[in-house]
């Protein structure tokens, strides 16, 4: 229960300052144009309390679900009296201007919270920054039957440069059941394979069974398990298996599986010296096991104030890459909808960082904050992309549009964002049952 109540705390502090910083972007805008803001609401429906000054009722309203600023003739069905206060008989540059800083202010939190969490620096897997090379392949996987193989390199996957092992991991994750080819080099070739990762519930996440170097060393030895009764410790480098030598944490793995009960002859490595003991592997459920834990290798990235800001734009950039690719995947159908995240899946990923600490959280409200003023940005009427878009064609034909046409435009959005938000929650609730 505890940890329900500070997750949806968590959730609630993440959105909130995310709404406030999208939300006085429009605010700051119009009152830097002198436009009347009438209100700035947290939240949609129902007053709940609040203050009014200069005009402006700041308030905090009953629904939790986003926030809007009212601006004095935003609305086309009112009477315009021509004042340079209505939103409405500014000019067009003006509006946009209103229009977009919600998304920029969102795109700016993003760079400056991601360049403070390099600057205090951030704890990342190591691999991640690697090269791409295989370093296990998982049996009877994708990975298998596509004839890769451990110590290939990744070049390409079909256009795509991959130079890192996380670049690899975005491509494989948003690919599920669909058709890759890799360009890989083994033994100083270039080769080519077709690769289709297999796609796992509950989030229709690609698996395709490529294993990052994890290196067969004891993080934990299990107090009463096989391996702590043997003596095993933290660190111990286990260097072979009943004279098979031992390269990768998951070969360790799968060798023991292969034994089953029997007992085996380990050969550890403790600094510097070699050890020998025999140990007989527990059956624990269906697998068998000695009980011991696989390492994380992780890095500390901390730069200095420069070189955070321009690792801040780099990542930031990435992550803009990212997110266009999977939109265009959840619009071909080539991801399902069951990838993404709704509201309980955002309020346990915010309990989670607000409990390993600030800066996991900054930088979870940084990678939020750049979606958000991205999805913003859709052409979608009710959005803010979808008004900017409105403006544009309005620009170009030199002309507005009918209320009539731009009030079926606002239906058909409404609808189309309603439909959306609906599956999603579906989903997250089915995901998390």
């Amino acid at each position: 229960m505890t940890t329900i109540l500070g997750n949806i705390l968590s959730a609630v502090i993440v959105l909130g300052i995310l709404i406030i910083v999208h939300e006085f972007g429009h605010f700051a805008a119009a009152k830097a144009l002198r436009i009347e803001v009438e209100v700035f609401s947290i939240g949609f429906g129902p007053r709940l309390f609040g203050l009014r000054r200069k005009g402006t009722d700041y308030r905090l309203s009953a629904l939790p679900f986003g926030g809007y600023v009212k601006m004095l003739g935003e609305n086309p069905y009112e009477p315009l009296k021509g004042r340079k206060e209505e939103f409405l008989s500014r000019s067009k540059g003006e509006r946009f201007i209103v229009l977009i800083m919600g998304v920029a202010l969102n795109i700016l939190l993003a760079i400056f919270l991601m360049a403070v969490v390099f600057l205090v620096g951030v704890e990342t897997p190591a691999y991640l920054e690697q090269k791409p090379i295989i370093a296990w392949v998982a049996p009877e996987s994708p990975a298998v039957k596509s004839d890769i193989r451990p110590g290939d390199l990744v070049l390409r996957i079909n256009s795509r440069k991959i130079s890192t092992w996380e670049e690899l991991l975005m491509v494989i994750n948003t690919s599920g059941n669909q058709n890759l080819l890799l360009s890989l080099e083994r033994n100083g070739q270039i080769i080519t394979r077709s690769l289709t990762p297999q796609s796992v519930p509950p989030r229709d996440i690609g698996y395709a069974g490529l294993i990052e170097p994890i290196p067969p060393r004891i993080h934990q030895a299990e107090k009463g398990f096989p391996a702590d009764l043997a003596g095993l410790k933290e660190g111990d480098m286990i260097v072979e298996i009943d004279g098979q030598p031992v390269s990768h944490f998951y070969e360790l793995y799968t060798i023991i599986q292969e034994k089953g009960g029997q007992e085996l002859a380990f050969v550890i490595s403790r600094q510097g010296e070699l050890l020998r003991k025999r140990i007989i592997p527990r059956k624990d459920g269906d697998v068998y096991r000695i009980g011991i834990t696989a390492p994380s290798e992780t890095i500390i990235k901390r730069y200095g104030p420069f070189n955070a800001l321009r690792e801040s734009l780099v990542r930031n950039y990435k992550m803009t890459f990212l997110v266009f690719e999977v939109l265009k995947k959840l619009i071909t159908r080539d991801l399902s909808l069951r990838a993404t995240s709704g509201p309980i899946e955002i309020a346990r990923f915010s309990g989670a960082a607000a409990r390993r600490g600030l800066i996991p959280l900054l930088q979870l409200i940084a990678i939020i904050s750049l979606q958000l003023g991205i999805i913003n940005l859709l052409p979608i009427p009710v959005l803010d992309g979808g008004h900017l878009f409105t403006l544009l064609i309005e620009g170009v034909i030199r002309k507005d549009l009918s209320l009539k046409l731009k009030e079926r435009l606002m239906q058909v959005g409404f609808a189309i964002l309603i439909a959306i938000m609906g599956m999603v929650i579906y989903y997250d609730i089915v995901k998390n049952l």
